[in-house]
């Protein structure tokens, strides 16, 4: 978490995201305004949109390949 608390100090950064190891679950955090972040958890059935750089993905698909393993 602290490499997130630095990136969140980076004026220039509009989202930063955490994709769980132990367990299906991204969590995405936007900036609003300043200093004012926002976070949205994503789970097995859920598609993230990472608007700042076009970015869609169903949430499986990231853990199709250790699904087996949780």
């Amino acid at each position: 978490m602290i490499k997130l608390a630095d990136y969140k100090s980076t004026p220039e950064l509009a989202e930063s995201g955490l994709i769980h190891s132990n367990q299906i679950l991204v969590e995405r955090f936007q900036c609003k305004s300043d200093n004012l972040w926002v976070s949205k958890i994503y789970r097995t059935r859920d598609t993230i949109d990472v608007a700042s750089i076009g970015f869609t993905c169903a949430i499986a698909v990231r853990y199709e390949h250790i699904a087996q393993l949780l």
